[in-house]
Parts: structure tokens; C-alpha cells; sequence
């Protein structure tokens, strides 16, 4: 897995915001990749995973 890849591809908003409601990992492998990354499904749970730490934590920032 290329970080640096991954976090260009994240810096494009609309493919971000797609991304944040994608819940299979499967999904997550097509959408990177449609921008010419490759993931291992390991890999797509990963981003999973990051995604929902980042979504409860700002969560809880505007809860606050």
C-alpha cells in the first residue's frame, strides 16, 4: 500500500466524501482503483478502519 498515493487520492473532496459511505472492502478496492490504485482487500479494511476513527473523532470534537 502507497500512503502517498492514498492520501493524494483523499485530498480530491468528491472522491473523499464518496468514499466515507463506503462500508465493504470490496467497494473501497474499486473506488482506488478507478484512480489507479491498487488495494489488497487488507489493505480496504485499513481504510475502513481509518475512516470511521476519523468520523467518530470528529464526531466527538462537535459534540463537545
Amino acid at each position: 500500500m502507497n500512503k502517498e498515493e492514498i492520501s493524494e487520492a483523499m485530498k480530491d473532496i468528491k472522491f473523499a466524501e464518496k468514499i466515507m459511505d463506503i462500508q465493504s472492502p470490496e467497494e473501497i478496492q474499486k473506488a482506488f482503483k478507478a484512480k489507479g490504485i491498487d488495494l489488497s482487500l487488507e489493505e480496504s479494511q485499513v481504510v475502513i478502519s481509518t475512516i470511521k476513527k476519523v468520523d467518530e473523532s470528529e464526531s466527538c470534537e462537535l459534540s463537545e
